[in-house]
């Protein structure tokens, strides 16, 4: 529901019947100012819910001068998170999108839509969208096909005939193309931007690697978290799954955190291999943190501070002696400089600094992200609950909510609307109850 002082959806539930529908829409009214219950013009959007649902992509290319068009085969988005996809080509959605072709006079083009099961064994199609381009995900149809879109794309602008026709487009095999995006799974896929160290892409036959970037690139902040699609091909879905969790293996990317680990993850699991949709597994959000990177080993001591000693040594300048005293490593040996034994006393160690989880101390909220803050949820002085949404950060197009990681007062709030945050910056500081 929202209301017209704000565009922004102010409460957004699930209703199983129709009784809980009917409260809520009461309720709603009542919590959107009384703008619904006083005749007001607050809007309430009811919007249907399927259950298991499978997001599916169909690829054409035509020449409007030649009456040319190619329709190709479905392209199975079956894994789809909030900002990645592992795709899936050969499924059995209906073909349609000629007639939208002509009218929008598009070379490439995408049909998106929707396929929900039914317990009878049928389905329901819904359509989404049409975008008159090809899509990330155009290179598991070519992976299949055998045809490169793009090119006759640019054959179809350049007013030349398509070189494929319809009885050219035999599909073969089976095709998986995972996003290699600089993302933490464990995270809830938060952006994690970054420079790239050493580089190294999988190869082989049956394996497609599409990239921009390399050895000493960076992944900026300011833009889409991907690094690269890894497509691969073979016979059945089943030898497709093992040459992808080969590549996985083989795909070497230091320096960033990216959502190799989590493709294979979940390549590996029943859900998967039963062919189904996975939705469990991405709502489960203990399973995603055990996808969490391993955190660098604390050092200890003597690891990150070598031991130091004070020396003291007799240094004769212009003819005048003076006792310089040096804080270093230790004489190798119990060597004396210039003939001299220095005394040497142990250099006092640095008082230890007590660490809690996170730099600002246990009541600190940091930013997990860079971005930009989109909006503040909440003021100085409010009492807030564990796990409830405090802000939300707008970083790669995406919107991430920020959410409590305690219960308390909020007691500093050094964050505004539009404002730039960086990763490890302070959301809050939230004050346990006294």
């Amino acid at each position: 529901m929202r209301s017209p002082e704000n565009s922004g959806i102010e409460q957004f539930q699930q209703f199983f019947d129709r009784p809980a529908l009917g409260m809520a829409f009461q309720s709603g009214g009542h919590d959107g100012d009384d703008a619904l219950l006083d005749g007001g013009e607050a809007d309430i959007l009811l919007v249907r819910q399927e259950e298991t649902v499978m997001s599916l992509q169909n690829n054409l290319a035509a020449a409007r001068t030649h009456a040319g068009l190619l329709l190709f085969n479905e392209t199975e988005q079956r894994i789809e998170t909030r900002i990645g996809r592992l795709d899936v080509g050969k499924s059995t959605v209906l073909r349609l999108g000629v007639e939208l072709m002509r009218l929008l006079q598009a070379q490439a083009g995408t049909i998106e839509g929707l396929l929900s099961p039914k317990e009878d064994g049928s389905a329901e199609y819904f359509f989404l969208e049409m975008n008159t381009r090809v899509q990330v995900e155009h290179c598991v149809t070519e992976m299949t096909t055998g045809v490169d879109i793009v090119k006759e794309g640019i054959r179809a602008a350049a007013g030349e005939e398509l070189a494929v026709r319809q009885e050219d487009v035999v599909l073969r095999g089976h095709a998986i193309e995972c996003r290699i995006n600089a993302e933490d799974a464990s995270k809830n896929f938060a952006p994690a931007p970054g420079k790239i160290g050493a580089y190294s892409e999988p190869k082989g036959p049956g394996v497609r690697v599409d990239s921009g970037v390399g050895a000493g690139g960076e992944v900026s902040p300011m833009y889409d978290p991907m690094v690269a699609k890894l497509i691969v091909w073979d016979a059945d879905r089943e030898q497709a799954t093992q040459r992808m969790l080969r590549a996985l293996d083989e795909y070497e990317i230091e320096g960033l955190k990216t959502l190799i680990p989590f493709h294979q993850a979940l390549l590996r699991t029943e859900q998967w291999a039963k062919g189904e949709t996975c939705r469990d597994l991405l709502e489960d959000k203990a399973w995603l943190k055990t996808l969490a990177f391993e955190k660098p080993a604390p050092k200890g001591e003597d690891e990150s501070e070598p031991e130091k000693v004070e020396q003291t040594y007799t240094v004769e300048v212009s003819g005048q002696r003076f006792n310089v005293k040096v804080l270093g490593p230790p004489p190798s040996g119990g060597a004396a400089f210039n003939g001299a034994a220095p005394g040497v006393h142990a250099a006092p160690k640095r008082a230890s600094r007590a660490k809690s989880a996170s730099a600002g101390g246990p009541d600190t909220l940091e930013s997990p992200l860079q971005g930009n803050m989109w909006k503040v949820l909440v003021k100085q002085g409010d009492t807030v609950t564990e796990g409830q949404i405090l802000c939300i950060i707008e970083a790669m197009k995406m919107e991430n909510e920020i959410t409590a990681h305690k219960a308390g007062t909020v007691s500093e709030l050094p964050i505004a609307v539009g404002a730039s945050v960086a990763s490890g910056d302070t959301i809050a500081v939230i004050s346990s109850p006294q």
